[in-house]
């Protein structure tokens, strides 16, 4: 059976779950898929998840993109030269108190922290993961469900266990979307480092000739 779709993924959950015609589980299944989604975003570092911005950078705060959930890299462009910005503490950056072409930074809540602090306008490339869309009765797909789909019913059975209080059950699912996670990405770096098509290279960089 094709396991694709929001439907499909979404009975064989109940199937396995071994609860169908209970009409309460039925109901609440699409919220489970949600929070395993989330849990699976907030836990993997896909390549499907990578997203390109540019922030135009004049003010030691800046707001962060409203769907970042993780930074990957930031570059910063000045002509013809482009200069990688290096993550450090924040309150090693908030004492330097200095001015000039920023060379560091720190997520702060909502923002990011730039340093020192900038004397022009920057633009800077931002590469960050993002959540993807989740699979629901709206959105019949993702990247994830096209390619793995049993990550998303492992991370909705936890779920679902967890909410039926059998933790012991809920504990295994756990550990089989987390090894899941584990593969996806270790796959993605082999598929990296030997050129493969998954490989997702800072832009940026090649720009530059920084890979040559």
């Amino acid at each position: 059976m094709s396991l694709t779709t929001y439907a499909e993924i979404k009975d064989a959950t109940l199937r396995w779950l071994n609860r169908e015609g209970f009409t309460e589980l039925d109901t609440d299944i699409e919220d489970m898929m949600a929070i395993g989604q989330r849990t699976i975003w907030r836990r993997a570092n896909l390549n499907a998840m990578l997203t390109v911005s540019t922030l135009a950078v004049d003010a030691a705060f800046e707001t962060a993109p409203a769907d970042l959930l993780r930074l990957k890299s930031l570059t910063l462009q000045k002509g013809s030269q482009s200069y990688d910005l290096r993550s450090v503490p924040l309150r090693q950056l908030y004492l330097a108190q200095d001015t000039g072409r920023p060379r560091f930074f720190s997520v702060v809540g909502t923002s990011i922290y730039f340093g020192p602090t900038p004397d022009q306008e920057y633009t800077v490339d931002i590469i960050y993961y993002a959540a993807l869309a989740n699979v629901s009765a709206s959105n019949d797909s993702n990247w994830v469900s096209d390619n793995y789909p049993e990550l998303i019913i492992w991370a909705t059975m936890y779920e679902a266990l967890l909410w039926l209080k059998d933790d012991n059950r809920a504990a295994v699912y756990f550990s089989r979307m987390n090894s899941l996670i584990d593969e996806i990405m270790e796959s993605e770096r082999e598929l990296h480092y030997e050129g493969g098509s998954l490989s997702v290279l800072d832009p940026v960089r090649v720009q530059s000739g920084s890979y040559l």
